[in-house]
């Protein structure tokens, strides 16, 4: 597959009377990037920086150390006509190129995930449990897969400094990125991780924009960004670790010296 850019004041698409509306509306840089495929420009409320991104994208992995590190296999169902179905791999810092399926029924997406599931391995297989996304939840687990179900929009694990889980799960995502991701060069990756803006509520907490603004926005879903918050929203151990583990806790563990029963000066009479 290939992908290309089409600013929309050369498409023909939109009219300029059309076009000066839609710049009204928004930002600038919002405008150059939505309409005009600018992806160098972000705002300071963009919660995810472009320029993270593209670093993360400069990183290179090390294939044999990747292979040892935990792997997280993400699945965002689709819930409105608009919306793609996305499932992401994480293995350790590498993100793989996103699979987005059109038009796809839940039982359909759970066999996607059941054949996928064999060949890759996760360690952990997280699923968006809100609204119809329990349904699959529940399909997947019926086929013996252990599930980390999440609900986007319950409590954050941080209630004091987030406004919801979805939010949390963003900010997350946005440290992991800054500090260690390896993204693919892929762009709608990039326009998607870098579509959601942020804001404070009354109580100092950080609120994301909503699903249902950035659609309406930007005419789509972030689906993909969706997806790779999720392989962040809890901590995985990858199987190698557990192992590891489980042949520690197998060994006979020395016991802590005790001062007050332990010989520590010589005997002199031996």
């Amino acid at each position: 597959w290939w992908s290309a850019s089409y600013p929309a004041s050369a498409t023909g698409v939109f009219d300029e009377e059309e076009l000066k509306v839609m710049r009204q509306s928004m930002s600038h840089s919002q405008f150059m990037r939505e309409f005009e495929c600018s992806f160098d420009v972000s705002t300071e409320d963009t919660l995810i920086q472009l320029e993270d991104v593209q670093h993360a994208q400069s990183r290179h992995s090390q294939p044999a150390l990747i292979s040892q590190l935990e792997k997280v296999l993400a699945v965002d169902p689709a819930r409105f006509g608009g919306d793609k179905a996305c499932i992401v791999i994480r293995q350790g810092p590498k993100f793989y190129e996103p699979l987005l399926i059109d038009n796809i029924d839940l039982m359909t997406l759970a066999d996607t995930v059941a054949h996928m599931a064999p060949r890759e391995r996760p360690d952990a297989i997280v699923v968006d449990d809100t609204g119809l996304g329990g349904g699959l939840t529940d399909r997947l687990r019926q086929l013996g897969y252990n599930v980390v179900a999440i609900n986007a929009g319950e409590r954050a694990l941080q209630p004091d400094k987030y406004f919801n889980r979805r939010t949390e799960m963003y900010a997350r995502l946005r440290d992991f990125i800054k500090e260690r991701a390896i993204l693919p060069d892929d762009p709608n990756m990039a326009a998607d991780l870098t579509a959601a803006t942020f804001d404070y509520d009354s109580t100092h907490r950080m609120k994301l924009e909503s699903k249902a603004n950035i659609r309406k926005r930007l005419g789509r879903s972030p689906d993909i960004a969706d997806a790779m918050a999720l392989t962040v929203a809890v901590d995985i151990v990858s199987r190698a670790d557990e192992e590891r583990f489980e042949r520690y806790q197998a060994k006979p563990q020395k016991r802590d010296l005790d001062p007050f029963t332990a010989q520590w000066w010589s005997n002199p009479n031996s």
